[in-house]
């Protein structure tokens, strides 16, 4: 696998700290304000939602509406990228689906592709917007389990 040099490296960061407030600002102060993710991640996520509408607009594809189809062709596009880590994909796949499910607030019925969970690619896809629903959101504020005082976890 090629990588990005550190220069290189230092200098797509260095323009995408440079233009985070232009990249979807609604959904960066959506993500920002609801604590969906590390404050540090979200022009992260903004990016790979920007390309991904981008990778719509240049193939003519509907944006509107989630489509899985869609989704899987712009991961695989961004596999075969060899300037593209290995963990780089999962975190635009991760972006698309918190833009769609919850800033955009689609649901399994409203997606397209998706008609409810009736096979276990579907349940898959499923749990995973539950997780980044509930699970991944700021827990400072998380009730303590008992358990917790037990070893000597604290807030």
């Amino acid at each position: 696998m090629i990588l990005w040099t550190k220069s290189e490296y230092a200098e797509n960061v260095g323009k995408l700290s440079g233009s985070k407030n232009n990249l979807l600002p609604e959904f960066q102060k959506f993500l920002l304000e609801r604590k969906l993710a590390p404050e540090k991640n979200i022009p992260f996520l903004a990016y790979w939602v920007s390309r991904f509408l981008g990778f719509c607009r240049r193939l003519e594809r509907v944006a509107t509406e989630y489509n899985e189809i869609t989704v899987q062709e712009f991961i695989e596009e961004l596999r075969s990228d060899k300037r593209i880590l290995d963990w780089q994909p999962r975190q635009a796949e991760d972006a698309i689906i918190l833009y769609y499910f919850n800033y955009l607030g689609k649901t399994g019925g409203q997606a397209e592709g998706i008609a409810g969970i009736t096979d276990v690619g579907n349940a898959l896809r499923e749990t995973k917007r539950l997780i980044y629903t509930h699970v991944l959101r700021n827990m400072s504020n998380a009730p303590q389990s008992p358990l917790d005082a037990l070893y000597g976890v604290s807030k």
